[in-house]
């Protein structure tokens, strides 16, 4: 899961960092469907995590390394590039930025803070998974159902949000 939130959030820095101002365009223009599949997709993986079960084990028959979760990675990368609060957080951090040092003017620059943003996402996700292997002998079924259903029911209130703001988009 990690993986993709990374790679949709070095997607996001990447197009802001270039400067693509079409591309910035092209997702103001899209931005009711972009809000509309965004709100679905978090409100069906919320509901998805509301009624899992979890399991101390890996599923029979599926491997629990890298190539068993791969899929995890694709999951997590929608969600990030449609959520409109990623998109905004990397905005105002580049824009803040360029406030602050007059913009990024050369490639190296450019690649530089691209680098540095896939580096401390790297790090993030680094440290998480540490701590999970720290404490994960303490996360019985109960409790890693209680953090199921927490995350789940965080992930249905920001999806309800992007639909509920769908109505400014249509009215602005």
């Amino acid at each position: 899961m990690g993986l993709g939130a990374l790679i949709g959030d070095v997607m996001i820095a990447s197009a802001a960092a270039l400067g693509l101002s079409a591309l910035s365009q092209l997702m103001a223009d899209y931005r009711f469907p972009i809000r509309l599949v965004g709100g679905i997709v978090l409100i069906a993986f919320g509901l998805r995590l509301l009624t899992a079960m979890p399991r101390e084990t890996a599923p029979e028959g599926r491997e629990s390394g890298l190539t068993g979760n791969a899929g995890a990675a694709g999951q997590a990368l929608l969600p990030t590039i449609s959520n409109p609060g990623a998109i905004l957080g990397v905005a105002a951090v580049f824009g803040g930025f360029g406030a602050v040092v007059g913009g990024l003017e050369t490639l190296v620059q450019v690649a530089a803070v691209i680098l540095g943003i896939a580096a401390v996402g790297l790090a993030w996700w680094l440290g998480l998974a540490r701590v999970i292997a720290t404490i994960h002998h303490r996360l019985d079924a109960k409790r890693l159902r209680f953090i199921n259903q927490t995350a789940g029911a965080v992930l249905v209130v920001f999806g309800a949000g992007l639909l509920v703001s769908l109505g400014r988009v249509l009215g602005a």
